[in-house]
């Protein structure tokens, strides 16, 4: 189970990387870092709070329950969206130090328990983002900047009426 958990936040981790390297694009600012990262660790609460879960019946107290399994998916995809700041000046302008930072993640994805084809689709799609003409168009002009900002607002909003039903039932 551990490493089926371990196999699954990898490739989750990699499908909110490519989303902050979208949203990044789009929303540069302060209050874009805030919203990239209310929005993926709401969502992500919101997927791993549930109250007929088993790690709600076995862990005591279910406040700090609750409150770790909403605070590790907002530090990782903070963790997540620094990795982007930090990296953009040289990701796909180095292509070997791209390839040398980028195997291990890719080669430490069991494939046992996920789909080899999987992780190419998401390789595929993050390239084309970044290599594409229109997505680049896309990605920076003022209809694609209001589409993220709405959009990121639209899943803190929905997921954190979703967290709070949920941990309203739980405790």
């Amino acid at each position: 189970a551990t490493i089926f958990l371990l196999a699954l936040t990898t490739a989750l981790g990699l499908v909110v990387g490519i989303a902050c390297v979208a949203a990044r694009s789009q929303l540069p600012r302060w209050w874009g870092s805030v919203l990239i990262v209310l929005a993926g660790g709401t969502l992500g609460a919101a997927a791993l709070i549930n109250p007929d879960g088993v790690d709600f019946t076995k862990l005591e107290p279910l406040s700090l329950a609750c409150l770790m399994f909403t605070v590790i998916p907002l530090a990782a995809t903070a963790l997540t969206l620094w990795f982007v700041d930090r990296w953009q000046q040289w990701w796909w302008q180095n292509r070997r130090r791209t390839i040398a930072t980028a195997a291990p993640w890719i080669l430490a994805v069991p494939t046992i328990f996920v789909s080899a084809l999987f992780v190419a689709a998401v390789l595929l799609v993050g390239t084309a983002a970044v290599y594409l003409r229109f997505s680049r168009q896309v990605l920076t002009n003022r209809v694609g900047r209001t589409v993220a900002a709405a959009a990121s607002v639209a899943i803190i909003g929905l997921s954190s009426i979703a967290l709070f039903n949920d941990v309203s039932a739980i405790l």
